[in-house]
């Protein structure tokens, strides 16, 4: 029998959570639609366009909570897409939005308990596309209630969207989203994404990586309110290993262009970057920048590497997503949100690309590599 304070709901995410995480290249992406509709130059030129609109409408998002849709993309860009353009668009992203294998069983374990099912995904995309997924993947029927931020003013994250499970995030004692790890309080529980305590041992990594390094950069989105006490602890990292640190602060998917402008200076020997949406949705601009500059660069997770990045160490997020199933369960059985604690991460992972090393000219200690937990050749 349900307790008086059972779970009446459970809302999901959709990407990342009900479909698998996928690391997209956007800008390829749009390269590769746009391509098919227009000719030579005019390609490149439509698709640099939509793509420097797409990342400026998801900062807005990510800074002031407004959302976009479709067409505020393509108007901030000045495009006119046809329908043939649309179609070519939906059938890029086809890959990266089929519905994790275990999704199914898991909402019809809901349902079965009288447990309605939401989705409040931040999205562009209208709803019939979203709907046409599920429906593709046998789960629409499952899925009682669905809110798209294309149809509606505002976006995730906002107090009311997630009260009783957080999936993941980056520093809840620092941003004021819970009283405390061990008794969060409220009607909230999560995962923490360990961000700040990671944010100095990148530091210690590319000191072993490379000890001649004598200053570093730290490439961080201040805005973030995760960021100032990532900045903190960088600094007292390359303070206890005599190395000299800077701030780069980024805003923008343009501020990042400027950062590495002007590290292209010889301001640093290294550059550590930080984990927010921004950094995230620029990673392979990011990664792309950091090889043609020649520099260290320390990543706090696996996509970068994956996109030809040096190394990454931080949390596995897809075991974060998983673990969050075990807080559902508690709840389910009774268990206050506010009374769970908040849960640090139990897999760190330290991924390393040896081809992009080589390209470097380092030679990674034999130390450092037999302790990754992946290495790409």
């Amino acid at each position: 029998m349900m307790p008086a304070m059972a779970v009446q709901a459970v809302i999901f995410d959709w990407g990342g959570t009900l479909t698998p995480w996928h690391t997209v290249d956007l800008g390829g992406l749009w390269q590769t639609v746009c391509a098919e509709h227009y000719a030579g130059a005019r390609a490149a030129q439509v698709a640099a366009a939509v793509h420097a609109a797409e990342l400026e409408l998801w900062q807005l998002a990510n800074t002031e909570q407004r959302s976009s849709t479709l067409s505020h993309v393509f108007e901030r860009a000045g495009v006119t897409p046809d329908e043939a353009l649309l179609v070519s668009y939906s059938r890029a992203w086809e890959p990266h939005t089929y519905t994790d294998p275990d999704a199914p069983a898991l909402l019809g374990y809901l349902r079965e308990r009288g447990i309605k099912v939401g989705v409040l995904s931040n999205t562009f995309w209208p709803r019939d596309w979203h709907e046409e997924i599920f429906r593709r993947d046998g789960v629409l029927g499952l899925i009682d209630g669905a809110v798209y931020t294309s149809e509606i003013d505002w976006v995730k994250p906002h107090q009311e969207a997630f009260r009783a499970v957080m999936a993941a995030i980056g520093e809840p004692l620092g941003v004021g989203v819970v009283a405390s790890l061990a008794r969060p309080g409220g009607n909230v529980t999560g995962l923490s994404a360990y961000v700040t305590e990671l944010a100095g041992k990148r530091v210690e990594l590319m000191k072993e990586a490379r000890p001649s390094i004598a200053r570093i950069g730290f490439l961080l989105n201040m805005g973030n309110p995760v960021s100032p006490p990532q900045w903190d602890a960088n600094q007292a990292s390359a303070k206890a290993l005599g190395l000299s640190a800077e701030l780069f602060d980024i805003r923008t998917a343009q501020d990042i262009s400027g950062a590495f402008a002007t590290i292209a200076k010889g301001r640093v020997d290294a550059l550590s970057v930080g984990i927010d949406a921004l950094t995230q949705a620029n990673a392979k601009m990011i990664v792309d920048l950091a090889a043609e500059h020649g520099l260290l660069t320390a990543y706090p997770a696996r996509e970068f590497v994956e996109f030809g990045g040096l190394l990454s160490y931080g949390p596995s997020y897809p075991d974060l997503y998983y673990r969050a199933a075990g807080l559902i369960d508690k709840i389910f059985k009774g268990a206050k949100p506010g009374d769970l604690p908040v849960e640090q991460p139990t897999k760190l992972e330290l991924v390393i690309n040896l081809k992009t090393a080589k390209t470097l000219g380092l030679e990674i200690p034999p130390n450092l590599l037999a302790r990754a937990d992946e290495v790409i050749d």
